[in-house]
Protein backbone atom coordinates (compact mmCIF):
# COMPACT_ATOMS: atom_id res chain seq x y z
CA UNK A 1 0.00 0.00 0.00
CA UNK A 2 2.81 2.40 0.84
CA UNK A 3 4.45 1.61 -2.44
CA UNK A 4 1.17 2.38 -4.30
CA UNK A 5 0.70 5.78 -2.65
CA UNK A 6 4.22 6.92 -3.37
CA UNK A 7 3.85 6.20 -7.07
CA UNK A 8 2.53 9.46 -8.45
CA UNK A 9 1.52 7.99 -11.78
CA UNK A 10 -0.89 5.60 -10.06
CA UNK A 11 -2.61 7.59 -7.29
CA UNK A 12 -3.22 10.83 -9.19
CA UNK A 13 -5.71 9.28 -11.63
CA UNK A 14 -7.49 7.63 -8.71
CA UNK A 15 -7.68 10.95 -6.84
CA UNK A 16 -9.12 12.77 -9.86
CA UNK A 17 -11.65 9.97 -10.45
CA UNK A 18 -12.89 10.21 -6.86
CA UNK A 19 -13.13 14.00 -7.12
CA UNK A 20 -15.18 13.73 -10.32
CA UNK A 21 -17.46 11.14 -8.74
CA UNK A 22 -18.38 13.33 -5.76
CA UNK A 23 -18.27 16.82 -7.26
CA UNK A 24 -21.43 18.92 -7.01
CA UNK A 25 -23.84 19.13 -9.96
CA UNK A 26 -23.41 22.07 -12.31
CA UNK A 27 -24.87 25.44 -11.35
CA UNK A 28 -27.01 25.80 -14.48
CA UNK A 29 -29.14 28.78 -13.58
CA UNK A 30 -29.60 30.40 -16.97
CA UNK A 31 -29.68 29.65 -20.68
CA UNK A 32 -25.94 30.04 -21.26
CA UNK A 33 -25.01 27.48 -18.60
CA UNK A 34 -27.75 24.91 -19.33
CA UNK A 35 -26.72 21.30 -18.71
CA UNK A 36 -26.83 19.20 -21.91
CA UNK A 37 -29.14 16.17 -21.82
CA UNK A 38 -28.40 13.25 -24.18
CA UNK A 39 -31.30 12.69 -26.58
CA UNK A 40 -31.98 8.96 -26.33
CA UNK A 41 -34.54 6.51 -27.70
CA UNK A 42 -37.01 5.01 -25.24
CA UNK A 43 -36.51 3.00 -23.05
CA UNK A 44 -32.90 4.16 -22.71
CA UNK A 45 -32.73 6.77 -19.96
CA UNK A 46 -29.73 9.08 -19.47
CA UNK A 47 -29.98 11.90 -16.95
CA UNK A 48 -28.36 15.30 -16.78
CA UNK A 49 -28.17 16.91 -13.33
CA UNK A 50 -28.11 20.53 -12.22
CA UNK A 51 -28.12 22.23 -8.82
CA UNK A 52 -30.74 24.81 -7.96
CA UNK A 53 -29.49 28.37 -7.73
CA UNK A 54 -30.95 31.84 -8.03
CA UNK A 55 -30.37 34.00 -11.13
CA UNK A 56 -31.73 37.47 -11.67
CA UNK A 57 -34.64 36.16 -13.70
CA UNK A 58 -38.15 34.77 -13.37
CA UNK A 59 -41.06 34.00 -15.70
CA UNK A 60 -43.84 36.54 -15.91
CA UNK A 61 -46.58 34.06 -15.09
CA UNK A 62 -46.96 30.57 -13.65
CA UNK A 63 -48.32 27.62 -15.64
CA UNK A 64 -52.07 27.19 -15.30
CA UNK A 65 -53.00 25.31 -12.15
CA UNK A 66 -49.55 25.62 -10.58
CA UNK A 67 -48.24 27.49 -7.55
CA UNK A 68 -48.05 31.24 -8.14
CA UNK A 69 -45.43 31.90 -5.47
CA UNK A 70 -41.84 33.04 -5.96
CA UNK A 71 -39.37 30.26 -6.85
CA UNK A 72 -36.39 29.67 -4.59
CA UNK A 73 -34.15 28.24 -7.30
CA UNK A 74 -33.78 27.54 -11.00
CA UNK A 75 -32.15 24.78 -13.06
CA UNK A 76 -31.66 24.81 -16.85
CA UNK A 77 -31.17 21.92 -19.29
CA UNK A 78 -30.66 21.82 -23.06
CA UNK A 79 -31.27 19.05 -25.59
CA UNK A 80 -30.71 18.78 -29.35
CA UNK A 81 -32.36 15.87 -31.20
CA UNK A 82 -29.88 16.21 -34.07
CA UNK A 83 -32.20 14.54 -36.60
CA UNK A 84 -33.13 17.11 -39.29
CA UNK A 85 -36.21 16.06 -41.25
CA UNK A 86 -37.57 13.80 -38.51
CA UNK A 87 -39.98 14.89 -35.79
CA UNK A 88 -40.29 13.32 -32.35
CA UNK A 89 -42.85 12.72 -29.63
CA UNK A 90 -40.77 12.76 -26.47
CA UNK A 91 -41.03 11.41 -22.94
CA UNK A 92 -39.70 13.64 -20.15
CA UNK A 93 -38.61 12.34 -16.75
CA UNK A 94 -37.47 14.27 -13.68
CA UNK A 95 -35.67 12.95 -10.62
CA UNK A 96 -34.56 14.95 -7.59
CA UNK A 97 -32.25 14.57 -4.63
CA UNK A 98 -35.17 14.97 -2.20
CA UNK A 99 -38.77 16.12 -1.97
CA UNK A 100 -40.11 19.30 -3.53
CA UNK A 101 -42.73 21.08 -5.60
CA UNK A 102 -41.59 22.36 -8.99
CA UNK A 103 -42.73 24.22 -12.10
CA UNK A 104 -41.24 23.45 -15.51
CA UNK A 105 -41.12 25.06 -18.95
CA UNK A 106 -39.97 23.53 -22.26
CA UNK A 107 -38.72 26.26 -24.61
CA UNK A 108 -37.61 26.16 -28.23
CA UNK A 109 -34.51 28.11 -29.17
CA UNK A 110 -34.60 30.83 -31.76
CA UNK A 111 -31.60 31.68 -33.89
CA UNK A 112 -29.56 28.52 -33.40
CA UNK A 113 -32.20 26.59 -35.32
CA UNK A 114 -31.71 28.82 -38.35
CA UNK A 115 -27.97 28.20 -38.31
CA UNK A 116 -26.76 31.45 -36.84
CA UNK A 117 -26.54 33.21 -33.53
CA UNK A 118 -26.56 32.05 -29.94
CA UNK A 119 -28.96 29.31 -28.80
CA UNK A 120 -30.07 31.83 -26.16
CA UNK A 121 -31.71 34.05 -28.75
CA UNK A 122 -35.49 34.21 -28.40
CA UNK A 123 -38.12 36.34 -30.15
CA UNK A 124 -37.44 39.99 -29.48
CA UNK A 125 -33.66 39.67 -29.29
CA UNK A 126 -31.26 38.37 -26.67
CA UNK A 127 -32.59 36.39 -23.76
CA UNK A 128 -33.83 38.99 -21.30
CA UNK A 129 -36.84 38.63 -19.05
CA UNK A 130 -39.63 36.27 -19.96
CA UNK A 131 -38.99 33.92 -22.92
CA UNK A 132 -42.16 33.87 -24.95
CA UNK A 133 -41.78 30.68 -26.98
CA UNK A 134 -42.88 28.06 -24.47
CA UNK A 135 -43.58 24.67 -26.01
CA UNK A 136 -44.96 23.12 -22.85
CA UNK A 137 -45.22 23.93 -19.16
CA UNK A 138 -46.68 22.55 -15.97
CA UNK A 139 -45.84 21.54 -12.43
CA UNK A 140 -45.00 18.39 -10.51
CA UNK A 141 -43.94 17.22 -7.07
CA UNK A 142 -41.37 14.71 -5.90
CA UNK A 143 -41.71 12.60 -2.74
CA UNK A 144 -39.18 12.14 0.01
CA UNK A 145 -36.24 10.49 -1.70
CA UNK A 146 -36.68 12.46 -4.87
CA UNK A 147 -38.74 10.66 -7.45
CA UNK A 148 -38.83 9.78 -10.30
CA UNK A 149 -41.65 11.68 -12.01
CA UNK A 150 -42.81 11.40 -15.64
CA UNK A 151 -44.86 13.97 -17.46
CA UNK A 152 -48.34 12.46 -17.83
CA UNK A 153 -48.43 13.21 -21.58
CA UNK A 154 -45.84 13.00 -24.30
CA UNK A 155 -44.64 16.29 -25.73
CA UNK A 156 -45.40 16.02 -29.43
CA UNK A 157 -43.83 17.18 -32.67
CA UNK A 158 -40.38 18.13 -31.42
CA UNK A 159 -38.42 19.35 -34.44
CA UNK A 160 -35.44 17.11 -35.06
CA UNK A 161 -33.35 20.09 -36.19
CA UNK A 162 -34.25 22.25 -33.19
CA UNK A 163 -32.60 23.22 -29.93
CA UNK A 164 -34.70 23.07 -26.78
CA UNK A 165 -34.40 24.11 -23.16
CA UNK A 166 -36.06 22.79 -20.01
CA UNK A 167 -36.31 25.25 -17.13
CA UNK A 168 -37.24 23.92 -13.68
CA UNK A 169 -38.28 26.26 -10.89
CA UNK A 170 -38.16 25.00 -7.31
CA UNK A 171 -41.16 26.27 -5.36
CA UNK A 172 -40.69 24.40 -2.07
CA UNK A 173 -39.02 21.36 -0.54
CA UNK A 174 -35.54 20.23 0.40
CA UNK A 175 -34.18 19.13 -3.00
CA UNK A 176 -30.84 20.80 -3.78
CA UNK A 177 -30.52 19.48 -7.34
CA UNK A 178 -32.63 17.81 -9.99
CA UNK A 179 -32.06 15.52 -12.95
CA UNK A 180 -33.88 15.42 -16.29
CA UNK A 181 -33.95 12.96 -19.17
CA UNK A 182 -35.44 13.03 -22.68
CA UNK A 183 -36.40 9.98 -24.72
CA UNK A 184 -37.78 9.83 -28.24
CA UNK A 185 -40.88 7.60 -28.18
CA UNK A 186 -42.42 8.03 -31.64
CA UNK A 187 -41.01 9.59 -34.80
CA UNK A 188 -42.81 10.99 -37.82
CA UNK A 189 -42.31 12.88 -41.06
CA UNK A 190 -43.79 16.32 -41.80
CA UNK A 191 -46.87 16.72 -44.03
CA UNK A 192 -46.23 17.77 -47.61
CA UNK A 193 -47.73 21.24 -47.16
CA UNK A 194 -45.73 22.37 -44.16
CA UNK A 195 -43.97 24.87 -46.41
CA UNK A 196 -45.53 27.94 -47.95
CA UNK A 197 -44.08 27.02 -51.35
CA UNK A 198 -45.83 23.63 -51.26
CA UNK A 199 -49.27 24.82 -50.16
CA UNK A 200 -52.10 22.28 -50.64
CA UNK A 201 -54.70 23.41 -53.18
CA UNK A 202 -58.39 23.25 -52.29
CA UNK A 203 -60.71 22.56 -55.22
CA UNK A 204 -64.43 21.89 -55.70
CA UNK A 205 -65.06 18.50 -54.14
CA UNK A 206 -61.78 18.59 -52.19
CA UNK A 207 -62.06 21.52 -49.80
CA UNK A 208 -64.76 23.53 -51.60
CA UNK A 209 -68.29 22.21 -51.33
CA UNK A 210 -70.12 21.15 -54.50
CA UNK A 211 -73.31 22.93 -53.36
CA UNK A 212 -71.97 26.50 -53.23
CA UNK A 213 -74.08 27.71 -56.16
CA UNK A 214 -77.28 26.89 -54.29
CA UNK A 215 -75.95 27.63 -50.79
CA UNK A 216 -77.42 24.38 -49.49
CA UNK A 217 -75.89 22.37 -46.64
CA UNK A 218 -72.34 21.27 -47.27
CA UNK A 219 -71.05 17.71 -47.23
CA UNK A 220 -68.05 16.79 -45.12
CA UNK A 221 -67.13 14.32 -47.85
CA UNK A 222 -66.24 17.39 -49.96
CA UNK A 223 -63.76 18.58 -47.33
CA UNK A 224 -59.98 18.50 -47.47
CA UNK A 225 -58.15 16.59 -44.76
CA UNK A 226 -55.22 18.35 -43.16
CA UNK A 227 -52.74 17.67 -40.41
CA UNK A 228 -50.23 19.66 -38.39
CA UNK A 229 -48.83 16.46 -36.90
CA UNK A 230 -45.03 16.62 -37.21
CA UNK A 231 -45.14 19.82 -39.25
CA UNK A 232 -41.80 21.60 -39.04
CA UNK A 233 -40.77 25.18 -38.43
CA UNK A 234 -41.36 27.63 -41.25
CA UNK A 235 -38.65 30.19 -42.01
CA UNK A 236 -39.33 33.10 -44.28
CA UNK A 237 -37.24 35.87 -45.76
CA UNK A 238 -37.73 39.61 -45.46
CA UNK A 239 -39.09 39.94 -41.98
CA UNK A 240 -38.70 43.29 -40.27
CA UNK A 241 -34.93 42.95 -40.41
CA UNK A 242 -35.01 42.16 -44.12
CA UNK A 243 -33.24 38.83 -43.54
CA UNK A 244 -34.14 35.24 -42.74
CA UNK A 245 -36.35 34.95 -39.71
CA UNK A 246 -37.13 31.99 -37.51
CA UNK A 247 -40.40 30.18 -36.89
CA UNK A 248 -41.98 33.31 -35.47
CA UNK A 249 -41.96 35.05 -38.85
CA UNK A 250 -45.65 35.90 -38.56
CA UNK A 251 -44.68 38.10 -35.64
CA UNK A 252 -43.55 40.61 -38.25
CA UNK A 253 -45.94 39.80 -41.07
CA UNK A 254 -48.68 42.32 -40.36
CA UNK A 255 -46.96 45.41 -39.08
CA UNK A 256 -43.35 45.68 -38.07
CA UNK A 257 -44.09 48.77 -36.05
CA UNK A 258 -45.62 46.72 -33.25
CA UNK A 259 -43.94 43.36 -33.82
CA UNK A 260 -47.20 41.71 -32.88
CA UNK A 261 -47.52 37.93 -32.45
CA UNK A 262 -49.90 35.80 -34.49
CA UNK A 263 -52.12 35.33 -31.44
CA UNK A 264 -52.66 39.08 -31.30
CA UNK A 265 -54.23 39.06 -34.74
CA UNK A 266 -56.33 36.01 -34.02
CA UNK A 267 -57.70 37.45 -30.79
CA UNK A 268 -56.27 34.77 -28.53
CA UNK A 269 -56.48 36.11 -24.96
CA UNK A 270 -53.10 34.50 -24.27
CA UNK A 271 -51.25 35.08 -27.55
CA UNK A 272 -48.11 33.21 -28.42
CA UNK A 273 -45.26 34.95 -30.17
CA UNK A 274 -43.99 32.17 -32.37
CA UNK A 275 -45.30 29.57 -34.76
CA UNK A 276 -44.05 26.06 -34.62
CA UNK A 277 -45.90 23.36 -36.58
CA UNK A 278 -47.70 25.16 -39.36
CA UNK A 279 -49.21 24.12 -42.71
CA UNK A 280 -50.54 26.05 -45.72
CA UNK A 281 -53.57 25.71 -48.00
CA UNK A 282 -54.61 27.81 -50.98
CA UNK A 283 -57.82 28.23 -52.97
CA UNK A 284 -59.75 30.30 -55.46
CA UNK A 285 -63.54 30.38 -55.43
CA UNK A 286 -65.23 29.15 -58.64
CA UNK A 287 -64.91 31.65 -61.48
CA UNK A 288 -68.68 31.71 -61.86
CA UNK A 289 -69.12 32.94 -58.26
CA UNK A 290 -71.10 33.76 -56.18
CA UNK A 291 -68.78 35.99 -54.18
CA UNK A 292 -70.76 36.60 -50.99
CA UNK A 293 -71.64 34.61 -47.87
CA UNK A 294 -68.69 32.23 -47.84
CA UNK A 295 -67.90 30.24 -44.70
CA UNK A 296 -64.86 28.20 -43.74
CA UNK A 297 -65.90 25.24 -41.61
CA UNK A 298 -63.24 23.43 -39.55
CA UNK A 299 -64.22 20.14 -37.97
CA UNK A 300 -63.32 16.57 -37.06
CA UNK A 301 -60.31 17.76 -35.05
CA UNK A 302 -58.27 14.99 -33.48
CA UNK A 303 -55.30 16.12 -31.37
CA UNK A 304 -53.41 13.20 -29.78
CA UNK A 305 -50.93 15.59 -28.15
CA UNK A 306 -50.92 19.19 -26.98
CA UNK A 307 -53.60 21.60 -25.76
CA UNK A 308 -56.05 20.66 -28.58
CA UNK A 309 -55.98 24.17 -30.03
CA UNK A 310 -55.12 25.40 -33.53
CA UNK A 311 -54.88 28.95 -34.80
CA UNK A 312 -55.81 29.96 -38.31
CA UNK A 313 -55.42 32.96 -40.61
CA UNK A 314 -56.79 33.66 -44.08
CA UNK A 315 -54.43 35.73 -46.24
CA UNK A 316 -54.35 37.31 -49.68
CA UNK A 317 -51.31 38.23 -51.73
CA UNK A 318 -49.10 35.67 -49.98
CA UNK A 319 -45.61 35.69 -51.45
CA UNK A 320 -43.51 32.88 -50.07
CA UNK A 321 -40.33 34.84 -50.74
CA UNK A 322 -41.52 38.04 -49.05
CA UNK A 323 -44.00 37.51 -46.26
CA UNK A 324 -44.63 41.22 -45.86
CA UNK A 325 -46.57 41.28 -49.14
CA UNK A 326 -49.52 39.44 -47.60
CA UNK A 327 -52.70 40.98 -46.24
CA UNK A 328 -54.91 39.44 -43.60
CA UNK A 329 -58.67 39.09 -43.99
CA UNK A 330 -60.71 40.08 -40.97
CA UNK A 331 -61.66 36.47 -40.42
CA UNK A 332 -59.34 34.38 -38.31
CA UNK A 333 -59.77 32.22 -35.24
CA UNK A 334 -58.52 29.92 -32.59
CA UNK A 335 -60.02 26.49 -33.22
CA UNK A 336 -60.63 24.30 -30.18
CA UNK A 337 -61.63 20.68 -30.43
CA UNK A 338 -65.32 20.38 -29.54
CA UNK A 339 -65.80 16.59 -29.73
CA UNK A 340 -69.10 17.33 -31.52
CA UNK A 341 -68.46 16.06 -35.06
CA UNK A 342 -70.26 16.22 -37.50
CA UNK A 343 -70.90 19.67 -36.04
CA UNK A 344 -67.88 21.87 -36.84
CA UNK A 345 -65.31 22.89 -34.24
CA UNK A 346 -65.32 26.43 -35.64
CA UNK A 347 -67.07 28.38 -38.42
CA UNK A 348 -65.43 31.48 -39.92
CA UNK A 349 -67.57 33.93 -41.91
CA UNK A 350 -69.56 35.21 -43.64
CA UNK A 351 -66.85 36.33 -46.05
CA UNK A 352 -66.99 38.18 -49.34
CA UNK A 353 -64.37 36.70 -51.66
CA UNK A 354 -63.28 37.73 -55.14
CA UNK A 355 -63.06 35.50 -58.19
CA UNK A 356 -59.57 35.12 -59.66
CA UNK A 357 -57.93 35.92 -56.29
CA UNK A 358 -55.55 33.51 -54.58
CA UNK A 359 -56.28 32.97 -50.90
CA UNK A 360 -53.96 31.28 -48.42
CA UNK A 361 -55.11 29.55 -45.24
CA UNK A 362 -52.42 29.30 -42.61
CA UNK A 363 -52.92 26.77 -39.77
CA UNK A 364 -50.66 26.39 -36.75
CA UNK A 365 -50.77 24.31 -33.57
CA UNK A 366 -50.96 26.36 -30.37
CA UNK A 367 -47.92 25.43 -28.28
CA UNK A 368 -47.23 22.51 -30.55
CA UNK A 369 -50.72 20.95 -30.57
CA UNK A 370 -50.59 17.95 -32.91
CA UNK A 371 -53.91 17.81 -34.74
CA UNK A 372 -55.66 16.27 -37.72
CA UNK A 373 -58.67 18.16 -39.06
CA UNK A 374 -61.05 18.69 -41.98
CA UNK A 375 -61.76 22.03 -43.72
CA UNK A 376 -64.68 22.83 -45.99
CA UNK A 377 -65.65 26.07 -47.77
CA UNK A 378 -69.42 26.46 -47.97
CA UNK A 379 -71.95 29.21 -48.65
CA UNK A 380 -74.03 28.48 -45.58
CA UNK A 381 -73.21 28.48 -41.90
CA UNK A 382 -75.39 25.41 -41.41
CA UNK A 383 -73.55 22.40 -40.09
CA UNK A 384 -72.15 20.24 -42.91
CA UNK A 385 -73.58 16.75 -42.99
CA UNK A 386 -72.21 13.28 -43.55
CA UNK A 387 -73.42 11.26 -46.53
CA UNK A 388 -76.08 8.77 -45.49
CA UNK A 389 -73.88 5.83 -46.37
CA UNK A 390 -70.86 7.13 -44.42
CA UNK A 391 -71.07 5.67 -40.92
CA UNK A 392 -67.73 7.00 -39.65
CA UNK A 393 -65.27 9.61 -40.79
CA UNK A 394 -61.64 9.72 -39.71
CA UNK A 395 -59.56 12.88 -39.99
CA UNK A 396 -56.66 11.14 -41.66
CA UNK A 397 -58.60 9.20 -44.34
CA UNK A 398 -60.23 10.08 -47.63
CA UNK A 399 -59.21 12.83 -49.99
CA UNK A 400 -56.49 15.18 -48.88
CA UNK A 401 -52.82 15.89 -49.25
CA UNK A 402 -50.60 13.45 -51.09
Amino acid sequence: MLVFLTRKSNWLPLLFACFALFQAPALANDCTSAVPIPFTTYPTVTFGTASFSVPGFSFNSAPVGCSTGTPTGWAWFQFDPGTPGTQHDIRVEFQGTADGVFRFYILSSETKDSGSGSPCQFPGGAFVGNPTNERWDGCFSLPVGGGPHWLPDFVGGIDGSGTYFIVIEKMSGTATSISASIQSVITGLPPANDRCSNSATMTVGNGIDTNTATASSGLWSNGIQGSIRYATKQRMQNGCSGSNTEDNFFTTLFGCFNNRPIGYYIGDPNPITYTDNSVFFNFQIPSTGPTTNWYLQIGNMDCPLGPNVMELLILTGMNCSNSRDASKLNFNANVIRSYAFPSPDRVIGPMTLATGTNYTIYVDGVRGSQCDFTMLLTRTNANPVLPAELLSFEGTSGKGIN
